[in-house]
């Protein structure tokens, strides 16, 4: 129920009413130019109607008190068929606690005047926040609705910045008034009769008609004081595509009680500004306050600026254009271009600013960009420095040599505005013109078998593919093994490695090496410091391919080279051959002679070697050696037993027994004389027969190859003829006498 003092402030509010109306047809009377002209000293005038006409609501109880009304508008020349602007919810009040009220105005193209519109503690109480003002005013100028004018509705809630909309239509011969807040999504409208009326009407004569009704925007604030401030910045915004020119006018009057309006100062511009440059704001200032407009904004109250200081670096070089900021300044659309030192900008206070996130240089492949805000609010002084990131399209790839399975897809870290960023091989990506890695070994990689690359980093330097080979491995340990002594160099083994020859000295201890799947490998087969008749040898296989992990051990032996000959080699033969034998060993070797010839001798040089006349000879493997087998040819002499042969060869000398064959043996190449006599003078030689034919008695050959000779002989038929004869002469002769003898003996007889 109500208060006994709000009785009381009701009656008072209706003991007012006879005044207010008076006062709205004495107002509703008066000349628009005096409201608007551009006299400034304080004068008595009537002003346009208090919009709404709100007489009631700021003298409630307060019957002898003097308000000052400040009104900051403009008037449309174009003419609408519905009206639609945003305002920004500003909670502001003066000392005296009244707030102001943000109006938006449509004047119908029959005489009706229409407004709605937000105020904030339009009455002087902190309590009452924001409410949808509204009022109609007939042709006449007097105020028709609501009844008692100055209409207040409730719009809740609406919060202190949010975005209320306020627009004029008409529907089905009415026009409707409504606010509704854009965040809270709270709504308020009222309805009246459009009298008529199909469009609201602009003026291109004068601020506003003869009982100072327009079509436009207007802040309304009541004082309990002249007022010569400035307000808080208030933005109405079009909801649509704006005017093409306007009135822009600033007042104030002084309401007494009783009615009578003061001018205390008014302005307005000479003739309508143009929106030529629909995002100019053009501006009219007087009296401490100011208002701005362009084709889809009007500010009311003064813009201060802030003080933005901006500049801009390239990280990773290229050669590119520098960003283009896009600014306010009194209220023009700005542009400049930054440079890498400190530029200040004076930047309106509350308007935005941006600078674009990609350089014009770039392209669908290189680019420089930046993930810096890119816009923002002028509300502080603040310096803003831009990094634009130099960046290529790339796509990282990789390739495995080898095959094998069990590995996973790399994921490689690349620089993307100046953060190690991990990409998936196969997506493109904007890469920063810096380093990039791969990882080493792959996942899947074991502690014997592992796909790797040595190709772990890079810098991308442009747009395209960058493929890194990954190597199938397997871990080999290879090493090696000395037998028999010595002091030899080291074996090397020969692989292949991440594509490349790979050589390694191998020791005596395991050496653990990655080796390229499926590529061969060797070893060494004789160690450095063999020669021919040393060596250290292995008998192991020494080629293969890697297939899998595995482990070699060479063992080299120690060899001695042994050269087993013999002379002449027609001569005869021998049981081995010239060959290596391991160090330490030992064997035996036979000498054997062809027919016609004789084993001489082994005649051996060299530690553990044999000399001798056995033909079996035993060999220590202790260095290298040689052993020689001399063979010596025969030469079979046959002597009849009537012949006497003898023979000589260097010291030695001989004969042969009579009718005995003999065969004597000789170096090759030695000379043996012969020689042949008769044991009788009854026989005769006749010559030599087999491998030499000659009829002298001495004869000489060389021994080349076994030889057969034989001496012949024949009766001495002269000699024996001779003795023959002989033997007769002596028979006869003793026949002859005997023969005398007895002749004598048988004379003396006689005798």
């Amino acid at each position: 129920m109500p208060t006994v003092k709000g009785l009381k402030n009701m009656r008072k509010l209706f003991a007012l009413l006879p005044a207010v109306l008076s006062l709205a047809v004495m107002i509703s009377f008066c000349p628009v130019n005096r409201q608007l002209g551009i006299q400034t000293t304080p004068q008595t005038t009537v002003r346009p109607p208090a919009a709404p006409r709100f007489a009631a609501y700021p003298f409630a109880g307060q019957p002898n008190i003097t308000l000052y009304d400040e009104q900051l508008g403009t008037t449309f020349t174009q003419n609408f068929t519905s009206l639609a602007y945003k305002v920004t919810a500003v909670a502001q009040t003066g000392t005296d606690g009244y707030g102001p009220a943000y109006l938006l105005n449509g004047l119908g193209n029959t005489g009706y005047w229409y407004q709605v519109g937000l105020s904030y503690d339009w009455d002087g109480s902190a309590s009452t926040g924001f409410q949808l003002a509204y009022e109609v005013f007939n042709s006449s100028g007097s105020s028709v609705y609501p009844a008692t004018g100055g209409g207040m509705a409730a719009i809740s809630p609406v919060n202190p910045g949010d975005t209320i909309l306020l627009t004029l239509s008409f529907s089905n011969g009415s026009v409707v008034m409504q606010g509704s807040d854009q965040n809270t999504g709270a709504q308020t409208q009222k309805t009246y009769s459009a009298a008529g009326a199909t469009s609201f009407t602009g003026s291109s004569s004068a601020p506003g008609n003869s009982h100072g009704f327009f079509t436009g925007l207007m802040t309304e604030w009541y004082h309990s004081n002249p007022y010569y401030g400035d307000e808080q910045k208030v933005t109405y915004t079009a909801n649509g595509s704006g005017i093409t020119s306007a009135w822009l006018w600033i007042d104030e009057f002084s309401v007494a009680p009783n009615g009578t309006q003061t001018g205390l100062f008014s302005k307005s511009s000479p003739s309508p500004v143009s929106f030529a440059n629909p995002t100019q704001l053009q501006s009219l200032s007087s009296n401490g306050t100011s208002v701005y407009e362009n084709a889809t904004q009007f500010v009311t109250g003064n813009i201060s600026t802030v003080a933005l200081t901006f500049n801009y670096s390239i990280s990773d070089g290229g050669n590119a254009a520098a960003p283009v900021l896009t600014y306010v300044s009194a209220g023009v659309k700005q542009t400049a271009t930054l440079t890498q030192s400190n530029q200040v900008f004076s930047v309106d206070s509350g308007t935005a600013w941006s600078v674009p996130d990609l350089l014009s240089s770039s392209t669908p492949t290189e680019r420089w960009q930046t993930n810096q805000a890119t816009t923002g609010t002028a509300n502080a002084p603040q310096t803003i420095s831009f990094i634009y990131f130099h960046q290529y399209l790339v796509t990282f790839g990789f390739s495995i040599i080898g095959g094998g399975s069990g590995y996973s897809t790399p994921s490689i870290t690349c620089q993307q505005f100046g953060t190690p960023t991990p990409t998936i091989a196969g997506t493109p990506v904007w890469s920063d013109a810096a380093q990039y890695f791969y990882p080493t070994p792959l996942a899947g990689s074991s502690s014997s078998e592992r796909w790797t690359t040595t190709s772990t980093s890079g810098t991308v330097s442009s747009s395209g593919t960058i493929t890194t080979q990954y190597f199938h491995q397997y871990l080999t340990t290879v090493s090696y093994a000395v037998l028999d002594g010595g002091t030899p160099g080291a074996p090397t083994f020969t692989a292949t490695a991440f594509g490349s020859p790979l050589t390694q000295t191998l020791t005596t201890q395991p050496q653990g090496l990655w080796i390229d799947s499926n590529a061969p490998d060797s070893i060494t087969n004789l160690l450095p410091g063999s020669t021919s008749g040393e060596r250290w040898q292995t008998s192991s296989s020494l080629t293969g391919n890697i297939t899998s992990s595995s482990i070699i051990s060479i063992p080299y032996e120690h060899q001695y080279f042994i050269t087993i000959s013999h002379t002449p080699t027609e001569g005869g033969s021998v049981s081995s051959i010239s060959d290596w034998h391991n160090a330490g060993t030992s064997f035996q070797t036979e000498a054997t002679a062809n027919a016609g010839w004789q084993f001489e001798n082994w005649s051996g040089s060299g530690q553990g070697s044999y000399s001798g006349e056995n033909s079996s000879a035993s060999i220590e493997v202790d260095s290298p050696a040689t052993e020689t087998a001399t063979f010596y040819p025969g030469l079979t002499i046959t002597a009849p037993d009537k012949l006497a042969v003898s023979y000589t060869y260097g010291a030695s000398t001989g004969t042969v027994p009579a009718g005995t064959p003999k065969t004597i043996y000789a170096a090759t190449g030695t000379s043996v004389q012969l020689t042949a006599k008769p044991k009788m003078f009854i026989y005769s030689f006749t010559g030599w027969t087999g491998s030499v034919t000659d009829k002298n008695s001495s004869i000489s050959t060389i021994m080349d190859a076994p030889q057969n000779i034989t001496a012949d002989f024949s009766y001495n038929y002269v000699n024996i003829g001779l003795i023959a004869a002989g033997v007769i002469i002596v028979i006869a002769g003793a026949v002859i006498l005997i023969i005398r003898g007895k002749k004598k003996k048988t004379t003396v007889i006689s005798g």
